[in-house]
Parts: C-alpha cells; sequence; structure tokens
C-alpha cells in the first residue's frame, strides 16, 4: 500500500521515503503481519521468552514518588474493564499502527493504516474494544449488533429487542441498526468498522 501524509488541512499526499538508516536509528522493530500476529501469540502463551521476563517486561514501572508510569519495560501496560493489555503504536513515514495484546484472555487488536495523520489506528482498536471487552451494560448491546449481522435462513426474521432508548455501545458512535423484514440496515461507516475492520484485525482463541 502506499503511504500517504497530510499537513494541516492540506490535500492527503504520498508519503516521502525515509531516509538511509533512519528506521533503525532508534532500536525499533519492523515486521510483516504475518509476523506481528505470531509475535502477539507468542505473548500470549509466552513461548518466545522465559515466563520470568514476560514478568518483568510486563510489570509496571514506579516513579521515585510511588505513582505508576503505566509502562513496562518497551511496552505500555494498563487495563481494560478488568483485564490486563500490552499495548504500543507504530509509526513510519506514510502509516501508523497500533497492537493491543490481552494475554489473560488470548487476545489481541492489530489494525494498520497507510495514513501517517488523524489517529485512526487509536480509534479504530478503541471501538474493536468495546466491542470485544464492553463494559456493564453496554454487552447486552453489542450481543444484539453482532446477532443482528449473524447470517440467518432464507425466510428467518432476525430481531433486536430494545427496552428504552438506546444508547451509544461504548466509544463507539452509538448508530442504530434497524431491521426490515430479516435484513440488517446499517450505515457505511458502521459496517465498514463491523465487517471490513474488526475480522481481519482481530485474534482471539
Amino acid at each position: 500500500a502506499q503511504g500517504t501524509i497530510r499537513y494541516a488541512l492540506g490535500p492527503v499526499r504520498p508519503a516521502p521515503q525515509s531516509g538511509p538508516g533512519w528506521l533503525w536509528s532508534i532500536g525499533g522493530l519492523a515486521m510483516s503481519p504475518h509476523d506481528l500476529a505470531l509475535w502477539d501469540l507468542s505473548q500470549m502463551n509466552r513461548t518466545l521468552m522465559q515466563p520470568r521476563s514476560y514478568d518483568q517486561q510486563w510489570r509496571i514501572v514506579k516513579l521515585n514518588n510511588g505513582v505508576e508510569s503505566g509502562a513496562g519495560l518497551g511496552v505500555f501496560v494498563g487495563d481494560v474493564n478488568g483485564r490486563r493489555r500490552i499495548e504500543h503504536g507504530g509509526e513510519v513515514s506514510g502509516f501508523l499502527s497500533e497492537n493491543r495484546v490481552y494475554p489473560d484472555d488470548k487476545a489481541a487488536i492489530v489494525v494498520l493504516t497507510n495514513a501517517d495523520f488523524g489517529h485512526a489506528q487509536s480509534s479504530i482498536a478503541d471501538r474493536i474494544e468495546a466491542v470485544l471487552f464492553p463494559d456493564g451494560d453496554d454487552a447486552a448491546q453489542a450481543r444484539a449488533r453482532f446477532e443482528a449481522l449473524r447470517p440467518r435462513p432464507r425466510g428467518e426474521r432476525g430481531e433486536i429487542d430494545r427496552v428504552g432508548a438506546p444508547r451509544p455501545l461504548g466509544r463507539t458512535t452509538g448508530a442504530q441498526i434497524p431491521v426490515v423484514s430479516g435484513h440488517c440496515r446499517i450505515p457505511i461507516h458502521e459496517w465498514f468498522f463491523l465487517h471490513r475492520t474488526f475480522v481481519p484485525f482481530t485474534h482471539k482463541s
């Protein structure tokens, strides 16, 4: 894919090539999507390093005043609704990425974009995360959304049972899903999120 860049409110342009040697000047990692998936699986299953090495990497470093920094060794460590999350983003001229691993849930979210502006990778990852790990009452609405998209036998009618006024789903847009004669009619941006983003970039075992 062609990497793109945008300055302020100007047009989207092809991103320039990185200078020789620039990519590795900070000791970063670069890999194919396939290798990144293997990397995430090794994080979940602790198969690349000794178990104690993962414990050290994921231990949150405390500042001198005792406040947690939110960072481990080369990764950011946090939680989502009580679930541990190991996270780090990536950036190179024309491209941004977001990689989130939930080792205790054997799940990961990877978002790769060919635009180094707008932080779409974080927004997309947030929306997928809100569906995978909904908070409290949002779980019922998340199940209703995916139930509406489930393939059904010909003639069977799908329905969404709503009680009261619907609320936005976590950090998503909260767009509604009207069901007409068993078919789900949703705005194109919501369908793009659910069909084009959630499936390819999410691994859960």
